[in-house]
């Protein structure tokens, strides 16, 4: 996200996704733009989560999360086609805004839901351990597919 992008349109392919270029902002826009989005993540989710549970209900907020987070992943790849480097700083926020936000919002929808499906308590300490247990399980392993698709790489797709 930092790199430059390059001003002949070449391509950076040192890994398996060959990018033309990063968004452009230097390291302390960035934890600027990632602070800020944590900020504004927690502050609504304290504001404004409990009120839409009350207008929408569970399942209502469950949908339009999923589709934020379908919206969001399509259109992700195409902010680097902006070429306004504030356009795309702009874009980036939101994207940071959103996403997090979704998710805050999407855990305790999913509890709540689990929690009101569960027939008796024993059922829920099971499901609870099962999901817990993969969630643990699921982060090193994307991070570990991660590295090795990096370290594997072999100029196979070009972003922007």
């Amino acid at each position: 996200m930092h790199e430059k992008a390059p001003v002949d349109g070449t391509a950076i392919s040192h890994s398996l996704l060959s990018f033309s270029g990063g968004a452009g902002p230097d390291t302390s826009r960035i934890n600027l733009l990632t602070i800020s989005s944590v900020v504004a993540s927690f502050i609504m989710q304290v504001v404004d989560f409990p009120r839409l549970i009350q207008r929408f209900g569970i399942i209502g907020c469950l949908k339009a999360l999923c589709l934020i987070f379908l919206i969001l992943n399509l259109a992700v790849p195409f902010t680097c086609l902006l070429f306004n480097t504030i356009a795309r700083q702009s874009v980036m926020l939101g994207v940071l805004i959103c996403q997090p936000l979704c998710v805050t919002f999407g855990y305790p929808c999913s509890i709540l839901l689990l929690t009101n499906s569960a027939p008796t308590v024993d059922i829920l300490k099971d499901l609870n351990g099962v999901v817990t247990i993969f969630a643990a399980l699921w982060k090193p392993t994307r991070l570990a597919m991660g590295g090795m698709i990096y370290a594997a790489s072999d100029h196979l797709w070009v972003i922007c």
